[in-house]
């Protein structure tokens, strides 16, 4: 699990020079989707 949350961090460090607010801001959002489309699914299954 813990790889998975590395690599926005890995990817802007490599390509931006290190991780920005927009990188920070990014990560966020895309673990807010993730985590609603569970909550529906979980939602829905139950």
């Amino acid at each position: 699990m813990y790889k998975r949350q590395a690599i926005p961090w890995l990817w802007a460090r490599r390509n931006l020079g290190g991780a920005s607010g927009d990188v920070f801001g990014a990560a966020n959002e895309v673990g807010r989707v993730v985590g609603l489309h569970a909550g529906v699914i979980a939602w829905t299954l139950w």
